[in-house]
């Protein structure tokens, strides 16, 4: 799992004493884990319509950013929602497990409990019932 500049306690971020605050921006975090993991970039060519390079134009003014970064910043976005989706559907029919689910949306537990219950999605499915006998079998033991 990519971590964020927030969640590294380390100072191996050039410039920075361990435990110092890191930057709240996806693209500082792109950076970081650029940095962290070693990761390469590779180069990538795409044509889009007029009305898609008239947003990412708006896009990189209002974000002050080159072009090659407003890419890269949206891209990881749409992929980060890609596979939270991913996770949440899982999840939901079942084929994955809580845990399973919080590792394919690319999440720690805690923060994917977050997306669940934000996302309203019931994800006991099929052992709803199983949760429902076994409330009512305590009730009847008391």
């Amino acid at each position: 799992m990519l971590q964020s500049p927030q969640s590294h306690g380390g100072s191996d971020w050039p410039g920075r004493a361990a435990g110092t605050r890191r930057g709240k921006s996806l693209i500082a975090d792109i950076a970081y884990n650029a940095y962290v993991k070693g990761l390469k970039e590779i180069p990538l060519s795409t044509r889009v319509p007029k009305q898609v390079w008239s947003e990412l134009e708006q896009f990189m003014r209002e974000e002050k950013l080159d072009r090659s970064a407003a890419v890269r910043k949206l891209l990881w976005a749409g992929l980060e929602g890609w596979r939270q989706k991913r996770a949440l559907e899982a999840l939901a029919e079942g084929k994955a497990t809580f845990m399973k689910a919080a590792e394919i949306a690319g999440l720690n537990v805690w923060d994917f409990a977050d997306l669940v219950s934000r996302s309203e999605i019931v994800w006991v499915g099929a052992s709803q019932r199983r949760v429902e006998q076994d409330i009512r079998a305590a009730l009847a033991e008391e």
